[in-house]
């Protein structure tokens, strides 16, 4: 899927983790509250960069593991966002927002742990 980082999109995530195991840079963010969703940057991209650019993407939902997720959230579905490369002369198919926007929230009262 083609997909616009915009900046709202961006200003919704917090850096979690990265992991270089699987033999390229690996960024891991995840959405703040009450939004469950985490997005991985691939290839050595980092999330901040893309502000603004069109982006290869796939989306899927995520088990929600305890490394990549806010506390209390493991175990439950998440919105994935795994980004591969900037592409140029693209059209979007969607925004980061707008995914962000049909991801799963969290319950009422729940979700108000700090991001960490």
């Amino acid at each position: 899927m083609v997909i616009l980082v915009d900046r709202g999109g961006v200003e919704s995530f917090t850096y979690r983790t990265s992991s270089a195991e699987w033999g390229d840079v690996r960024r891991y963010c995840c959405a703040r509250a009450p939004v469950r969703a985490v997005l991985v940057c691939r290839n050595g991209l980092e999330l901040h960069e893309l502000a603004g650019q069109v982006v290869d993407a796939q989306v899927g939902d995520d088990a929600g593991w305890r490394d990549f997720v806010r506390e209390g959230n493991a175990g439950k579905v998440h919105t994935k966002v795994t980004v591969y490369r900037r592409v140029s002369g693209a059209r979007a198919e969607r925004s980061l927002a707008v995914i962000l926007a049909r991801a799963p929230r969290d319950a009422e009262g729940q979700g108000d742990e700090p991001d960490s």
